[in-house]
């Protein structure tokens, strides 16, 4: 879906390898939590940063973006992006944001929420099975 090449904006861009559709998650941010800046260090609010460590670090600025952060660390497509376009964010944030978007990351995060219950099912299957061995052994 994505790939990084050289920017006319600034250094690497990340750049839609196919159509990207507007709601589309492009991906989520890697990396871990962090308090000092530095390259590819994504501001979160004015005491924390996020030290982002995958592709979407390339990720450049532009006024008029065609991609958004969200706060669950998702990227997500504003509008339908062409191949070879390089996907942007405001990182002043000042990006709107339509309904169908933010309905697309809901969609996104209750599948995500979805798709962990049944692995958090057997883990509570498996914990029940080893007490009651506990107790047939007992």
């Amino acid at each position: 879906m994505v790939c990084v090449r050289p920017s006319r904006i600034h250094g690497l861009g990340l750049f839609a390898s196919a159509t990207i559709k507007r709601g589309t998650v492009i991906g989520v941010l890697e990396g871990e939590y962090v308090d000092d800046d530095g390259p590819h260090v994504l501001w979160v609010d004015d005491e924390r940063g996020f030290h982002v460590r995958n592709d979407l670090r390339y990720i450049n600025h532009d006024t008029t973006p065609n991609a958004a952060y969200f706060d669950d660390l998702t990227v997500v497509a504003l509008r339908d992006i062409a191949p070879g376009e390089e996907i942007t964010h405001d990182y002043e944030g000042e990006a709107e944001i339509d309904d169908e978007v933010f309905e697309a990351v809901e969609s996104v995060e209750a599948a995500t929420a979805e798709a962990t219950k049944p692995a958090e099912a057997g883990v509570e299957a498996a914990d029940e099975v080893r007490e009651l061995a506990v107790v047939a052994g007992s």
